[in-house]
């Protein structure tokens, strides 16, 4: 009888070391969708494409605030982008008049 009782502690213990592995691993699929996305913003915004953020939240403090910073850069480069251009179509539009 006393091997069985240990026999069913171990696997309620196997049980639940299981469970925190396929938890432990969806966290790291997770983490891993969350730096492809980061990734896929960088190299768009190295591309000068604007207006790409990164939508997908970590539970890390450390990578939610990679992201934030990300998407404070890809902001202010789509708002003085947009200012830039602005200010190149105000200046033709100056010098057809002139014209």
């Amino acid at each position: 009888m006393l091997s069985f009782g240990k026999n069913r502690v171990l696997e309620e213990r196997i049980a639940i070391l299981e469970k925190e592995n396929s938890e432990l691993k969806q966290k790291l699929k997770s983490e891993d969708e969350v730096f492809e996305e980061i990734n896929d913003v960088l190299l768009k915004l190295a591309k000068g494409l604007c207006g790409f953020k990164v939508a997908k939240q970590s539970n890390n403090p450390q990578v939610s605030q990679i992201i934030s910073k990300i998407n404070e850069t890809v902001e202010y480069f789509t708002n003085n982008g947009d200012k830039a251009v602005q200010i190149l179509i105000i200046s033709c539009k100056f010098t057809l008049l002139r014209l």
